[in-house]
């Protein structure tokens, strides 16, 4: 809401205005009304709040940040000393460590909130760090107590898509999907979190309607990012007796549509795919 100085006008200045909106016509840029409803969709959870704490300190978002050398005072260490403490480290982290040590230039990244670095305690026993590992409630939670309400997440998660999809940001692009990771591994949360996930079925239906046509094509292949995850959300909606009759029908609506539209298959939720079912080793 707008918390300036308001003038009031004289009626005869108005009427002048009105009278003169023909004229005033030819110097106005055509606005684009087809684009203004589902405008309105991708941002109805984006606040002027949200934006001036997600936004670049510049004022733009680049699809490439300007990056510069990390000097050693500001190197980050916390992941470093993780690798340090395991025996073995893995391929992945063994290329990192011959990259040089970037970052963004300041006051040109996407201020975003952070994500949790990992999804359970850190006291947790190898069972309790298993079963976070397959249920993301933990870490999820973490994250929903960074917003002064839990339906912040999909104003950001709004966000985060629209960077990528006007502003070709890849960050965003990656903050968006890992936020749909978290979302969609989350189980035990569900219930209490009702709201959360209703707009977030809503949200997401609506952000593939706009993916852009190359990378809609690898979406709705059979091993794509969003499809996979969706299985694993309306896997827990479906078998959670805890979850109300609205959300598990908002559910049953959404699977429908996203079968219709890109033809992606959610039958047989419960049963596990055989690149995640146990392997089955037979002995004489």
């Amino acid at each position: 809401m707008y918390k300036g100085n308001i003038t009031e006008v004289e009626e005869n200045i108005i009427m002048r205005f009105k009278e003169n909106l023909k004229d005033l016509d030819k110097f106005l840029g055509p606005y684009p009304y087809d684009m203004w409803k589902p405008w309105k969709e991708l941002t109805s959870k984006i606040d002027h709040d949200l934006m001036e704490r997600c936004r670049p300190l510049c004022g733009y978002v680049r699809s490439a940040l300007e990056l510069v050398h990390c000097d050693d005072a500001s190197r980050p260490r916390g992941s470093e000393i993780r690798k340090r403490r395991r025996p073995v480290m893995t391929l992945e982290e063994k290329e990192d460590l011959l990259l040089p040590d970037m970052k963004p230039l300041p006051g040109t990244e996407l201020r975003l909130t952070e994500l949790p670095d990992k999804y359970y305690p850190d006291d947790a026993t190898p069972m309790e760090i298993t079963q976070h590992s397959l249920d993301s409630s933990y870490a999820l939670n973490i994250l929903l107590k960074k917003f002064k309400e839990p339906i912040e997440i999909i104003g950001e998660l709004q966000l985060s898509f629209i960077c990528f999809l006007v502003g070709q940001s890849w960050d965003a692009f990656d903050h968006w999907k890992k936020l749909i990771s978290l979302i969609c591994r989350a189980d035990k949360i569900i219930p209490e979190r009702r709201a959360v996930y209703v707009e977030f079925l809503r949200t997401l239906e609506i952000q593939l309607t706009h993916v852009p046509e190359d990378l809609l094509c690898d979406i709705v292949s059979s091993n794509n990012f969003v499809y996979h995850h969706l299985r694993i959300l309306f896997s827990n909606i479906e078998s959670s007796p805890e979850v109300d009759g609205r959300l598990k029908s908002e559910a049953t609506r959404a699977r429908s549509r996203l079968t219709s539209k890109f033809a992606w298959d959610f039958e047989s939720l419960q049963d596990e795919n055989d690149d995640e079912a146990p392997v089955v080793v037979v002995t004489e």
